[in-house]
């Protein structure tokens, strides 16, 4: 039973390293997957409201265009992913030919396992995953830090000499 957690790669070592044993990891693998069901539906909700009932202020006039388009590609890409992520773990679920669970319901296995396609679809969670994290950073970074940062700075040199805040690419 050991050996079907080692076969799957590193991601599944780290598991049961962090577990500590098989039954602990395959409860963490639940969530894991039922986590991921979750994200999907909240990014499909989410993005349904966005397109249909919320207002967009435009960008501000000084806010150079290439950061526009920048703002504008971090969006799309972070709901692509938050879509797209969940997806391929589903996938990568259902290649492997044997039930799994998910929140409390065992389902059950629908085709044949394909291992050189649960491989493909592994890959492709993983490096979307990262590209998903590395997006929320960066959005974080830009919103909370850079932001606040700039209109720190911005009302300091406005109070003291009237000064206008300069226009910067970030």
């Amino acid at each position: 039973m050991g050996d079907r957690y080692i076969d799957r790669g590193n991601v599944h070592q780290r598991v049961l390293l962090l577990a500590g044993d098989h039954e602990h990891a395959a409860t963490l693998l639940t969530v894991h997957r039922s986590l991921g069901v979750v994200t999907w539906v909240v990014a499909i909700v989410r993005l349904a409201w966005r397109l249909s009932c919320a207002y967009l202020p435009p960008f501000p006039q000084n806010m150079p265009k290439v950061q526009q388009r920048l703002a504008k590609a971090s969006e799309y890409g972070l709901y692509a992913l938050l879509l797209f992520q969940p997806l391929t773990g589903l996938a990568q679920s259902l290649t492997r030919g044997r039930h799994f669970m998910l929140f409390a319901w065992r389902v059950p296995s629908v085709m044949a396992g394909d291992k050189p396609l649960t491989a493909l679809f592994h890959q492709i969670h993983a490096l979307s995953a990262r590209v998903l994290l590395g997006l929320i950073g960066l959005h974080i970074l830009r919103r909370y830090f850079i932001a606040s940062y700039l209109r720190m700075r911005c009302s300091s040199q406005c109070c003291r000499g009237g000064l206008q805040p300069q226009r910067r690419m970030l």
